[in-house]
């Protein structure tokens, strides 16, 4: 009777160490905060970067600004790791991930793009849900980026709504125009 049940809680633990880390291939940057990707596991999902809101695309300049920057940070390798935190997907399907472009043949970055764009204010911090394993490092690189008030940040250029307020306001606007 031992041996059965150290045995179904060996199962039980084998089985509950799934790996949070997937591995896949760029495909599109359509934004900031969005990148589709191609991988072995799930095939061609779309991943939100977890913690941060880029500014829209029509939120000019800053969205255009800020996918450049992703393409940038991935122009040299189209490969990524992506780490899951608690929840997996958002409300729009989107697999939510930590992204790490890889540096040379065997390693990723230690800093993911999520906390670069945030560093170099072109993001602001968004937790969603309960997705706060780098909730800290998030909100001190955001800090720092608000402190020198580069990009976004800039009092004189920096944009004048975040990007939840904008996409909010454009709605209304929608409507208004309906």
């Amino acid at each position: 009777m031992k041996k059965i049940a150290s045995l179904i809680f060996i199962i039980f633990l084998l089985s509950s160490c799934n790996s949070n880390n997937f591995y896949g291939t760029i495909i599109n940057i359509p934004d900031g905060d969005t990148i589709k990707v191609q991988t072995k596991k799930l095939g061609t999902v779309r991943v939100r970067l977890l913690g941060i809101d880029c500014p829209e695309i029509n939120q000019e300049p800053w969205g255009k600004i800020a996918k450049e920057y992703l393409e940038e940070e991935l122009s040299e390798s189209k490969t990524v790791k992506l780490e899951i935190d608690l929840v997996k997907r958002d409300k729009y399907g989107r697999l939510l991930a930590y992204v790490y472009a890889m540096k040379d043949k065997r390693s990723y970055q230690k800093t993911s793009l999520n906390e670069k764009l945030l560093e170099h204010g072109l993001a602001e911090l968004f937790i969603i849900g309960d997705n706060d394993k780098y909730a800290l490092r998030f909100k001190e690189a955001e800090a720092k980026a608000k402190q020198a008030k580069i990009n976004i940040w800039d009092e004189e250029k920096g944009i004048k709504y975040s990007p939840y307020e904008f996409r909010k306001r454009s709605k209304k606007l929608k409507k208004k125009k309906i």
